[in-house]
Formats: C-alpha cells, structure tokens, sequence
C-alpha cells in the first residue's frame, strides 16, 4: 500500500492504490473521484448535508473504531456510516494516511447494507485511513470549530465587499455628505487638555475624530425594516445570526454594459440556478452589476439610468428561495417612481445591502460572506462591512497567512489629515 503525508487525501484512483483491505470496497463499484488537501476535504465534511454520511471503509486499528463510535467486528471490511455524518478534529486529520472520497453505487450500498437513499443523489465520503504510531484518534462530534478555522478559513481568500465611506462621495440626493474633523476635548482635564483643545500626537500622545454623519444611509449599507417601516425592526433587533451565511453572486453586468438601466429578473435567478444549482435558504444574494466602479464619480452614480433588481425577482428569491437578504452595487433597489422594491421588502420584514462593490472578485458560487453592521440602539440603517470568503483556491482575495493582521503595516508617511478631515500619510 503506498503511503502519503499526513493530511493529505486520495480523490482519483491513478497513482495510488485503496490498499489490501479496500479491495472488496472497490471492486463493489466504489469509485474514486479526485485529489486534494486535507483542508478541500475537511470542506466537505463541514457543508454535509442531514442526509449525507461518512462511511468508515478501511481501519488498520481497532482503536480507531472505537474513537469514531461505530461497532467492531466487520466494520473494517464493510464500511458503516452515520446519517448525520462525524465531524472530524484537526488532530484527526493532521494524523491519517490517506482520506479518500468514494462515489457509492447503488450495488456497493446493497453489498454493504448501506442506507436506504438515493444514492445516484450524492457524493459519500469515505475514510480510508490509518494511523502510522498514532495511539488514539481524536473525533469531536460538533464540540470545536477551531479546527474548521485551522483547516479551512485559513486558507481560504477574502475579499472586502464594502467601500471605505468618506466625506466625498455618493450619497442618496435627499441626504447631505458627512464631515470629518478632529476630535475635541469634552472638558477640561488639570494639566493635560482644556474643553474645545484638539487631541494631537506630539501634546497628548494621540489623536481621534468625530465624524458629523447626516444619516445611517450612508455608503455601504445594511438597511432594516425599520427604514420604512413604522413596526419594522430596527438595526439594533437583528438576530447573530447574520454573521456568516452561503453567498451567491448573480451577474447582470454584460446586461447592464448594453442597457444600464437593467434590473434584475426571474429569468436571470433560473439561468443562475441551471449552472450551479438551487439557491441555497437562508443564503445572500448579491447582484453584480459593477456599477460600482463609478463610486469615484459621485454624480453618475446617482443619476438615472442605474441597475436594479426588479420587484418580481425580489419576491422569488424571498418567497420561493427564503434567502436573507439580497444585496445591490447602486444606492437604490431600483429605478421606478415609488421605488416599489425597497417599499416591498421593508414593508415585509425583509432586510436589504446597498453600496456593496467588487463582486466582480467574487465566485457566483461556493463562497460565505461575513455581515458586520454598527448597532445603534432603535438604528434605521446600518453602516456595514461585508467580506466575502471564498475558496483556497480561488484567485482573488487574500488568505490570513498572505494577510495575518498582526503586526499591521506601517504607513508610507505620517498621517495629517486633508482638506476633508480624512487621515492621509502626507509626506
């Protein structure tokens, strides 16, 4: 039997072999499907659905069944498996062989007694594995996500969603820009500051700014029911479990190139839906337009004609998919006179994302995005940061290793603030 490094796993049958005690198991009609890192595979283990399961195919060592919960005996030859699956820990996968993924057919499920499925439905996931001196193999049935982190989130790339908001730039023409400027002392502290003086480096040690902000509807954005609606929730009732959902990106932006005034219909939903599948419940669904990359042009931006998501296609998506929210590049749902989108849906209890910007750095699908939003109490609008992560091997974005975020970088120059009030390095 050929060996490879701990961690890693066998997807595709060239190269290397099941080993003497798989042999059965394969010859059932098991097959194998392809190659990767323990983090790929640690993926699929974390996104397995209720009716998927991991079947044990191969353990040199009685322990090892003892540490996965599952009956000795024959379990080594036969494979068994969990309707619920088993969550495996880091320790688990930084000490096996090999792991290798098997596309079960409807004979290997009658040879091995296997659960009465649809087995031409999924992918089954089977642990070939041993340990080489491995006393005990450590499996946690849901107990730690760090392990999920170490595996898979380090990897992954990230890619920032959200425009930095500042004084200059778009903003809805019923709303003023807001002001940057310097923080000022509140009162007087005996010694250090007097009220109205000016926090600066070289007297105090350290600077702050105030922010003179005219509305929560202001660059990249989160907006509440509450935005229009009298008995809506507001930013401050929105539950944590906004924090990480499925993202799907829907791309209009060819369309939008020979009519800019395009919005987003049902057609363009199903057409996404045919390539990559239903649109997961509970997901985000963000629309690229790439309209944003007129933000610097904070006139064009606003001015009609603009992309937008049609009433018709809101409604599917929230009626017939139950995502929970979609998300738009230009400030406004759509075009028409009664902006009849955004009335729908805060009228609705649904919440919506404005502002949001480089989808075009961004897998239509796969990825995860992260919901970060101030939380002014009883708030109408939230400032928001969406961050979008996306596969090891996607090409765009940054991993935590490329970018750990400790220490931070340097700037280039000191930082004096511009005519607007923004912090700049300034030579």
């Amino acid at each position: 039997m050929a060996f490879m490094l701990p961690g890693q796993y066998l997807l595709g049958r060239d190269g290397l072999g099941p080993g003497p005690r798989g042999a059965d198991f394969f010859d059932q009609g098991a097959q194998v499907v392809g190659f990767g890192d323990a983090a790929q595979f640690r993926d699929r283990i974390v996104a397995a659905r209720n009716d998927d399961f991991f079947a044990v195919a191969q353990c040199i060592y009685p322990e090892c069944l003892k540490q996965l919960n599952v009956p000795m005996g024959s379990a080594c030859d036969r494979g068994l498996g969990s309707p619920r699956g088993i969550r495996i820990d880091a320790t688990l996968l930084g000490r096996m062989h090999m792991l290798v993924v098997l596309r079960e057919t409807r004979d290997t499920r009658q040879q091995f007694g296997r659960l009465q499925m649809n087995v031409s439905k999924f992918v089954r996931i089977a642990l070939l594995a041993a340990a080489w001196s491995v006393p005990t193999i450590a499996v946690a049935q849901e107990s730690s996500l760090w392990s999920v982190y170490e595996n898979t989130l380090k990897s992954a790339k990230y890619i920032d969603l959200t425009h930095a908001f500042e004084p200059v730039q778009p903003v809805w023409p019923g709303f003023a820009n807001a002001k940057f400027k310097p923080a000022v002392a509140g009162k007087d502290i005996e010694g250090y500051v007097k009220a109205g003086e000016e926090f600066t480096y070289d007297k105090h040690g350290f600077v702050a700014s105030a922010y003179e902000l005219t509305t929560d509807q202001y660059g990249t954005q989160l907006d509440p029911p509450s935005h229009w609606n009298p008995l809506g929730a507001t930013i401050s009732d929105l539950p944590a479990t906004y924090a990480v959902r499925p993202l799907v990106v829907i791309d209009i932006s060819d369309k939008v190139q020979t009519d800019e005034g395009y919005h987003l219909q049902v057609a363009d939903i199903e057409a996404w839906e045919k390539q990559y599948g239903r649109i997961p419940e509970g997901s985000v669904v963000f629309v690229r337009s790439d309209w944003y990359k007129k933000w610097s042009d904070a006139a064009r931006f606003n001015q009609k004609p603009f992309p937008g998501v049609g009433l018709d296609a809101l409604k599917f998506l929230h009626l017939e998919r139950k995502i929970l929210f979609h998300g738009h590049e230009p400030l406004d749902t759509d075009t028409t006179p009664n902006l009849e989108g955004e009335h729908w849906l805060l009228h609705n209890d649904f919440t919506q994302a404005e502002g949001v910007a480089n989808l075009d750095k961004v897998p239509e699908a796969g990825a995860l995005v992260t919901i970060g939003f101030a939380k002014p109490l009883g708030g109408s609008g939230g400032y928001a940061r969406y961050v979008a992560i996306a596969p090891a091997d996607w090409t765009q974005g940054v991993s935590v290793t490329e970018a750990p975020g400790v220490p931070l970088s340097r700037q280039a120059a000191p930082l004096k603030r511009d005519e607007n009030g923004v912090f700049r390095p300034t030579p």
